[in-house]
């Protein structure tokens, strides 16, 4: 198989600097959508959580304003995350951690083609050549001079990108499934607590049990065929661990071990809640697994959600700490609690909602999984 130099059919380009701009200075609107490293999860653009900046600090050319079908790759951070512009509502540009990729021999390369081949093992690999030993790793410009792609057809390269989007459309579908199913258990769940005349009452921490994780710096595997990966916030937000996710032991005490399905909460610095939806995996600290023994996983959930809201403010007022809460506001926190006759109704009602949330999420697992074969296959 003939191979190519990458940089010889692309644009690459990186913003050297802000002039001292920092991330805070970042405005709630303006002229100019900025885009940062942390925008980048799972290989697409969290669009609603980009910073601005003014028409003034935009003092630059052209050039590193985004187009469609532009590849976004972290260069600094988290090396190598990758994300692809599929469409502008509005100007946009870079942050100084983010390279910009663009197709410029559309003859010869599928965009997609590139696309998914910065996903794969291989630029994995690629990148952890160019970085291991370094005090601080950074991907440079020069860097990819020495990337070689394999060369093939063009129609041959797009039967390829095309096998492994289908795959990645089904995700996006299973996600927005997921999305309505969400609003629509929270609508019912609402609906029922506005209606009811039940007044009996219990506190968060006495109908569940908000398991803290560990500090897994200090659970290090000995054998990496007997570890798990850690699950941090990163991952919480991506939905899955890989391969820049730390790892742990794997005999570390089952309360803080999570699965595919299990809740998660993170109750300090980014207040989440969700579903798991990666593999087997060990619960780092600031994050809680939340189970009960006395009433469904759906209910525990729905009363956890109802409050996220009032617990982001209180750990959003913790200015000079780490916004966080305490195990106090899970106490004086009071979820109603329905007859047996309601909450019979209710489960029939959003239990199936629930359970179908957790198969769906497997099913995009299985599907992520089947996914990275074919890169390895395909692209290899």
């Amino acid at each position: 198989m003939r191979y190519s130099k990458i940089s010889e059919s692309l644009y690459i380009k990186g913003r050297i600097g802000w002039k001292g701009l920092k991330k805070k200075e970042y405005l709630q609107e303006g002229s100019y959508r900025i885009i940062n490293g942390s925008n980048i999860v799972d290989n697409k653009i969290d669009w609603s959580n980009c910073g601005y900046i003014s028409k003034e600090r935009y003092d630059e050319s052209e050039e590193i304003k985004l187009k469609e079908g532009d590849i976004l790759i972290t260069k600094d951070g988290t090396i190598g995350k990758v994300a692809m512009v599929n469409k502008l509502d509005k100007p946009s540009t870079v942050a100084s951690g983010l390279f910009i990729l663009r197709n410029i021999n559309l003859k010869k390369w599928d965009t997609l083609y590139l696309f998914y081949y910065l996903q794969s093992f291989k630029f994995k690999e690629f990148i952890y050549s160019r970085t291991s030993g370094s005090v601080i790793p950074h991907l440079y410009q020069r860097d990819f001079e020495e990337l070689m792609i394999p060369e093939l057809s063009l129609k041959q390269q797009k039967q390829i990108s095309q096998k492994i989007h289908s795959i990645q459309q089904k995700i996006d579908l299973n996600n927005k499934i997921n999305t309505n199913l969400e609003k629509i258990s929270t609508e019912f769940f609402l609906n029922w607590l506005s209606n009811t005349h039940n007044d009996k009452k219990k506190s968060l921490d006495s109908i569940a049990n908000y398991k803290n994780g560990l500090a897994m710096q200090k659970f290090r595997p000995v054998n990496i065929k007997e570890s798990l990966p850690v699950v941090k916030i990163r991952e919480l937000n991506q939905g899955h661990t890989d391969s820049n996710s730390d790892l742990c032991r794997k005999d570390i005490d089952e309360s803080v071990q999570i699965n595919t399905g299990d809740i998660i909460f993170s109750w300090s610095g980014t207040l989440l809640l969700d579903l798991w939806a990666g593999n087997e995996a060990g619960l780092n600290q600031h994050l809680f697994k939340v189970t009960s023994n006395d009433y469904p996983s759906w209910f525990i959930y729905e009363w956890t959600k109802y409050y996220l809201q009032e617990f982001q403010l209180i750990a959003k007022s913790k200015a000079t700490t780490m916004g966080h809460i305490k195990r106090s506001n899970l106490k004086e926190s009071f979820a109603i609690i329905p007859d047996d006759d309601e909450l019979t109704k209710l489960n029939n009602l959003l239990g199936p909602i629930f359970d179908n949330k957790i198969k769906i999420r497997k099913q995009n697992l299985i599907l992520r999984q089947i996914k990275k074969q074919l890169l390895a296959k395909l692209l290899n």
